[in-house]
């Protein structure tokens, strides 16, 4: 028989996160004192394009450098730049591993509880119907009961959306298919996409960034149970 407690939802995130407010990373300065700063830059423009991809990325690596953006030498690759991103990624400060790799939906969820585990730090590309986003993945939804540990959904930070306050995200992705009829009588498997004011839609991950970093003895992750 299942335990009641086992059944529990936690949810689990990226180390180096705070919500006492609006999300807040911390930041180690060169005497190794901590401080706080604010993960959503007001510069930061749509999810979409180009300016998502490069402000994903650089949300991800300022929380895994620990650094504030200004701390991290020249601007900010595309993520198509593959001999610049891990250029970008190598310089003296930063000292990160930049991936990025098509995700089989049904692998998404294991492949980002593995990452967040390991003290990565996430991005996450959506295809709409108005094209392709970007989106910080903040943390992941776990079923207590699961032996595997995998997501069942993604905890996101969505720019295009109100920023949270006092929580960890201001969206989320469910990682449980729903199909539906596309064009041509085909199906589609798509992922339910929901924002914390009640906004819906169907989407499809595409693509995984992940930041990581050696050297660094984390724990394992932040969690909170639901």
């Amino acid at each position: 028989m299942r335990n009641a407690a086992d059944s529990r939802l936690v949810h689990r995130f990226v180390y180096g996160l705070r919500f006492a407010c609006q999300p807040q990373y911390r930041v180690v300065n060169g005497r190794g004192r901590h401080s706080w700063a604010d993960l959503l830059f007001p510069w930061l423009g749509p999810s979409s394009g180009d300016d998502g991809a490069q402000g994903c990325l650089l949300q991800a690596a300022v929380v895994m450098a620990r650094k504030r953006p200004w701390q991290l030498a020249g601007p900010v690759p595309a993520l198509s730049d593959q001999l610049g991103l891990a250029a970008w990624c190598e310089q003296p400060g930063l000292e990160t591993r930049a991936s990025i790799e098509e995700v089989r939906q049904n692998a998404l969820g294991a492949t980002v509880s593995e990452a967040i585990r390991r003290g990565s730090a996430c991005g996450v590309q959506l295809q709409t119907d108005a094209g392709l986003r970007w989106l910080f993945v903040s943390g992941v939804e776990i079923d207590g009961a699961d032996r595997n540990q995998s997501a069942r959904a993604l905890l996101l930070i969505d720019p295009d959306e109100s920023p949270p306050w006092g929580a960890g995200y201001n969206a989320r992705i469910e990682l449980k298919r729903h199909t539906t009829r596309g064009q041509g009588d085909q199906d589609k498997a798509l992922c339910v996409y929901r924002t914390v004011h009640g906004r819906r839609d169907l989407m499809r991950p595409k693509a995984l960034l992940v930041v990581e970093t050696s050297g660094l003895e984390l724990p394992l992750y932040s969690s909170h149970q639901l």
